[in-house]
């Protein structure tokens, strides 16, 4: 259920297109600063209304893991 204010502004006001644009990485808050840099009128809780609409939600961060084990053997080369 849409209120007034997200009604009247989901027209001109679409943090759809910020959402698709940053590869669904950015939440309401990053959205909505984008979206009022580029010269777009609307609060936060609005762009969060729009975004739950369609069910947009913010991709997680993975956790970071090392890429490589540890070295478990003898940490020298042979000689031959």
């Amino acid at each position: 259920m849409k209120s007034d204010a997200a009604a009247s502004s989901a027209g001109k006001f679409s943090p759809t297109k910020c959402f698709q644009a940053t590869y669904g990485t950015y939440g309401y808050r990053r959205s909505h600063a984008v979206l009022v840099r580029s010269g777009e009128q609307g609060s936060d809780e609005l762009v969060r209304e729009l975004m739950l609409e369609p069910g947009l939600v913010a991709r997680q961060p993975r956790p970071w893991r090392p890429t490589t084990p540890e070295p478990t053997g003898p940490t020298t080369f042979p000689t031959s």
